[in-house]
């Protein structure tokens, strides 16, 4: 929090100023909606929401620079690491991931599409509003699924290093 006095950089929770001495807790009061807005932790919040929404259009995004590689290599890179199949599993887990979220999105909008053929518009709406939803959920299960392979498989390896020791 900056002083209205003089610009001094103060912690968040200082009540004075430590160069001036000026309150620093009377203009934040006087307005509570700008210290919300002006807060870390509301700015926090909201990176939060947005990333969690966003993560589908991210998952994409590294799709395709896998598949990329993949094509520029013309195969799977298996110097890299100690399982070759780890990074086979990793892309066509990726690959399998977004498959898994349009259609879920689809599944929602079919849904939605025949809700309006039966007379029920507020059915398509609420399926409208499930297919975001729906990819995010279909995305985070995916990924977690990958992960934790992935995971797996380097704990494995690193145990046979150290056997191998």
């Amino acid at each position: 929090m900056f002083c209205s006095q003089c610009g001094t950089a103060n912690t968040d929770d200082s009540q004075r100023c430590t160069n001036c001495g000026s309150a620093l807790r009377a203009a934040a009061a006087a307005n509570p909606l700008q210290a919300l807005g002006q807060s870390s932790a509301f700015n926090g919040l909201v990176v939060l929401v947005v990333s969690f929404f966003t993560m589908p259009l991210r998952t994409i995004k590294i799709m395709s620079r896998m598949l990329r590689e993949v094509g520029d290599r013309g195969a799977f890179d298996t110097e890299s690491s100690g399982v070759p199949h780890l990074t086979w599993i990793q892309t066509a887990g990726v690959v399998l991931v977004v498959f898994g979220m349009v259609g879920s999105a689809l599944a929602c909008l079919v849904t939605g599409l025949a809700a309006i053929a039966a007379g029920s518009a507020g059915t398509f709406v609420l399926m409208l509003l499930a297919a975001p939803l729906a990819m995010v959920a279909a995305n985070w299960a995916g990924m977690w699924v990958i992960e934790t392979l992935s995971l797996a498989v380097d704990i494995a390896n690193n145990i046979k290093k150290i056997a191998n020791r």
